[in-house]
């Protein structure tokens, strides 16, 4: 007898009064088979007392395109039965049976497709048992979906998935009856000592049964040389909390028995329900990593029922409402198995590794952390001794604790050193952003566009998207994917509205190969996304001047397809160019103006002369920086770099510098000016607030000055991985290669107030800042 009979066997002892033992012994059953043997035996409904279930813990599985298999923990999916067969009634009985807990009449939940006879699901008998017909063959659907809308989950709040998991394991899981704990645990007993057989027990159980703590601790106690492999395989049947978790551990004998353990364990312990977001690598023969996919299935299904009744927009890869994107089983994308990562059913073996991306965002009016307690964080993770994945572990544990503001994302990034362990600090906290309209301050911490392009795919390019701050973005997209498709569309109708000249250098390579060199422009069609081409590649570079800016239509799509509502005005948005957007050059002309000139204001009004009307000419401009004495682009291409410096200012080509495209250098320092203040506040959190004790620590030889080698070196040492070369262009204003004592006084200027220092109780002052 294999599963299938042990199906039939579960059904029909459920409410058997007389049968008191049962011997299964040298059948293949495998896992499934004696998962269904197990249930038999703990129902409270019949008089079963006794199972030899020895040598039965081998047998053929079923494989993973067969569809009539009872899986209790994921049921949504198409059966076809032939209701000749004992195996295909019982299935069906099962089926109507796991309906029950809904308190929903069968009909509800599973749809008929198709009947050969009328089919009707018939009614229970007197001894509570479902009656079912004998004859035909009926198709039917499962709507999982019915049963996460009924009564039983009417309390649990939307956003709250770890109650929301917990509902449904107690509705889903079979929990055996008081009276017949002790006929189970005598069975675990009996196979103490065959490890094979105990392995495959514990499989069966960990997979639909729900126990207490102290039944665990039972269990793991009963056969001491399998305690660490007992409480591995049965973590994902007890409550799914931090507390139990941590009780459970304290069962182990020795220590490295808990660390081997915990390691196998990882994944289920570190999965954060209340905070999902985030990459999963799991092996599905393990329990807890099976445990965890089979959550991240439930979870997209509630996510995706939650954005239709709020009237989301669909922002998934695959135009299916997916949460789960970039899956891979055994090696290849899950989309050759499913059409959506819900609606698989999640197999016994191999490897399974995908983004999760929750659209669980920040309710309105959440509160970010405040100054005091986000530098006591930002000090606590960066004199913690572990390494950047470990921290990141940590983050991810209190994730849904936590709200930040993009300032203090961009802060927090800052202490990591690789664009992974960037991306993936950023992944955890991408829902927890309790505002989208300065996302432009972290992102312009990513060093380049390849860094950028790693988290899109990620999260997903329509829920990245820079809707208030597109300027300067560089876009390479994939016309395959739907939602690429959709962000072109973006493009085009922020440029409809903007100026179709915004889109720079578009390239478009179609799907056959072939180059379109867009001659008439990006097609305004495109506007429309079933007028996107399906198919071929795009890039474009979008660029727009303070002065054209449609921020209504830029706040529309975000509250759309960011699913976050923008309500600061325009004026109070932190409008900023990232270095890496900005020519080396115009970086040098900026630190020279600011420098020299105090404000950018004034050196406007010097530029643009006595009585001048608001416009610089580059004929003014190039008289300007001789009469400002700016020579640092002294040499046979001096000339040649005061053009392109012009044409970066003037990006609309009219041949002269208005006071609104002028805002582009404004923009420029504000990510100066934050970048050298972040570099100073960390001196400060690390060195106190007399920076002379940095200048010490900096200057390693101790010649009095700093050479740019011996700056990246020791900036590095120092565990900051910001911007520093900015700083360092600062300080060097003779650009004489090094910093002097006297150069390094500039950054008093920038000290902060209200941080915690290292070393010192002194209260710091105010940064200076220009205006």
């Amino acid at each position: 007898m294999d599963f299938r009979a042990a199906l039939v066997l579960e059904d029909a002892l459920k409410h058997h009064k007389t049968l008191r033992k049962i011997n299964m012994s040298d059948n293949p059953l495998g896992i499934l088979g004696l998962r269904y043997m197990l249930r038999a035996l703990t129902y409270d409904t019949n008089a079963l007392f006794y199972l030899d279930s020895t040598g039965c813990y081998t047998g053929v599985e079923p494989n993973g395109d067969e569809d009539e298999v009872f899986h209790a923990q994921n049921l949504h999916a198409t059966y076809t039965l032939n209701l000749e067969s004992p195996y295909h009634r019982a299935l069906l009985r099962m089926l109507i049976k796991s309906v029950e807990p809904c308190k929903l009449h069968p009909g509800e939940v599973i749809q008929v497709l198709s009947s050969t006879d009328g089919f009707a699901f018939g009614s229970k008998n007197g001894d509570g048992i479902w009656e079912v017909s004998s004859t035909g063959e009926v198709v039917l659907s499962y709507n999982l979906d019915r049963c996460l809308e009924s009564s039983v989950f009417k309390d649990v709040p939307s956003q709250e998935f770890r109650a929301m998991l917990e509902t449904f394991a107690e509705m889903s899981r079979h929990r055996p009856a008081s009276e017949k704990l002790v006929p189970l645990f005598a069975r675990w007993r009996e196979l103490d000592g065959c490890h094979a057989e105990q392995s495959v027990f514990l499989k069966a159980l960990s997979k639909d049964f729900r126990f207490t703590l102290t039944e665990l601790e039972i269990f793991a106690t009963t056969s001491p040389l399998f305690k660490a492999n007992c409480i591995m395989q049965l973590l994902p049947s007890i409550p799914q909390d931090t507390a139990t978790f941590f009780l459970a551990q304290m069962n182990y004998t020795t220590i490295l028995e808990c660390l081997n353990s915990r390691v196998r364990t990882k994944s289920l312990r570190n999965f954060n329900a209340a905070s999902p977001t985030g990459h999963y690598k799991l092996s599905l023969e393990k329990s807890p990593d099976s445990a965890v996919a089979e959550q991240l299935v439930l979870l997209d299904r509630w996510e995706t029922l939650i954005d239709l009744r709020l009237g989301r927009a669909d922002t998934s890869a695959a135009c299916n409402r997916s949460h789960a994107r970039n899956e891979v089983y055994q090696g290849n994308p899950l989309a050759m198995i499913t059409n959506s990562f819900a609606d698989w059913q999640v197999p016994e073996f191999d490897e399974l590794e995908l983004d999760y991306v929750s659209t669980m965002v920040a309710p309105k009016g959440a509160m970010v952390m405040d100054a005091g307690h986000f530098e006591a964080f930002l000090k606590a993770v960066h004199e913690d001794p572990g390494d950047g994945n470990s921290k990141i572990e940590v983050l991810r544990s209190l994730a849904q604790y936590i709200y930040l503001d993009s300032r203090q994302m961009r802060m927090l990034l800052g202490f990591f050193e690789t664009a992974e362990a960037r991306n993936n600090v950023f992944i955890t906290f991408f829902n927890r952003l309790a505002e989208v309209h300065d996302a432009k301050l972290y992102k312009v911490r990513y060093e380049n566009f390849d860094e950028l392009q790693a988290v899109y795919q990620r999260i997903g390019l329509a829920r990245s998207f820079p809707y208030i701050q597109p300027e300067f973005s560089h876009f390479e997209l994939d016309f395959s994917f739907y939602e690429h498709r959709m962000c072109a569309s973006h493009l085009v109708g922020l440029a409809v509205r903007e100026k179709m000249g915004n889109i720079r250098n578009p390239e478009y390579i179609k799907a056959d190969g072939t180059v379109d060199s867009l001659s008439m422009g990006v097609p305004r069609s495109w506007e429309s996304l079933d007028r996107v081409p399906i198919g071929g590649f795009f890039s474009c570079t979008y660029v727009c001047a303070p002065g054209d800016r449609d921020f209504a239509f830029r706040k529309q799509l975000c509250q759309t397809y960011a699913y976050l509502d923008v309500s600061v005005a325009e004026e109070e948005v932190d409008w900023i160019t990232g270095l890496q957007d900005a020519p080396a050059d115009v970086i040098t002309f900026l630190l020279f103006v600011v420098e020299n000139e105090g404000s950018l204001d004034k050196a406007f009004a010097r530029m643009d002369g006595p009585g001048g009307k608001g416009l610089i000419t580059l004929q003014k401009f190039q008289y300007a920086m001789s009469t400002m004495k700016f020579d640092k682009f002294q040499g046979p291409d001096e000339q040649d770099r005061v053009n392109a410096l012009f044409r970066y200012l003037d990006p609309g080509g009219e041949g002269n510098i208005s006071q609104s495209q002028w805002e582009v250098l404004r923009q420029l320092w504000r990510e100066v000016h934050l970048s050298i203040t972040e570099f100073v506040h960390f001196l400060v959190r690390t060195f106190g607030f007399d920076l002379k004790d940095a200048w010490s620590a900096i200057d390693t030889n101790g010649d009095k000055e700093i050479s740019i080698e011996e700056w990246n070196e020791a900036v590095h040492s120092l565990g900051y991985f910001g911007p520093s070369a900015v700083v360092y262009k600062l300080m060097d204003v003779d650009g004489g290669g090094s910093i002097s004592p006297d150069e390094w006084e500039k950054l008093d200027a920038y000290k902060p107030e209200g941080l915690i220092c290292a070393r010192t109780s002194q209260v710091p002052r105010r940064s200076k800042f220009y205006v």
